[in-house]
């Protein structure tokens, strides 16, 4: 039996009576369409007469409710979230701004605006720092920065170098920070003073 109730979306009871048991579902009006209310019910009386045939069996089903085609179709296409993307970094995407739109707005922080263009001398800075430090392809560069444009930067430069930055929060004590960089084998920390 299916009745209303305004405490919550779906409410289950059971009560005991002398020729079995009654369950009731209370569904909250307009929460959910009639038609999935009718679904749900129609797969919990399957379950509940799957267990009063044979409970063991029941028990052990990966899916004890049989979805229709239909809903399986939706909920399979939902999941279905494999897409085909061009093969690009995030160095990629900031040089392609940079070059396309060297005045709009690339960082927000703490008040202040940073263009394309104003970010891309922090990164220039900070490459050749790494281009100093002999840093190439793959070698990891652990980042020990606040949040602010020197962290942003850092990772810009680091990934169009050609390397791979390691985040290293900045409030972990040092024996942690020790061992995130021994075991990632960083060879450079970059780090700023406010």
């Amino acid at each position: 039996k299916i009745s209303q109730t305004p405490q919550v979306y779906i409410d289950c009871q059971l009560a005991e009576e002398r020729t079995g048991a009654r369950i009731n579902w209370d569904i909250r009006k307009f929460v959910f369409d009639q038609v999935v209310i009718d679904e749900m019910f129609a797969g919990f009386v399957n379950i509940i007469k799957g267990l009063c045939k044979n409970p063991h069996k029941i028990l052990v089903l990966k899916n004890p409710v049989e979805l229709p085609e239909n809903i399986l179709q939706v909920r399979n296409d939902i999941n279905s979230t494999q897409r085909n993307f061009p093969k690009r970094t995030l160095g990629d995407g900031f040089l392609k701004m940079l070059n396309k739109n060297p005045e709009k707005t690339a960082l927000v922080f703490k008040g202040h605006t940073y263009s394309y263009r104003k970010l891309s001398l922090y990164v220039s800075s900070i490459m050749e720092v790494l281009k100093n430090n002999k840093i190439g392809y793959g070698d990891r560069i652990a980042v020990n920065i606040e949040k602010n444009e020197w962290q942003i930067a850092s990772v810009l430069a680091i990934v169009l170098s050609g390397a791979v930055y390691v985040p290293i929060d900045v409030d972990q004590p040092i024996n942690r920070k020790n061992k995130i960089l021994k075991k990632a084998d960083v060879k450079v920390v970059l780090s700023c003073d406010e």
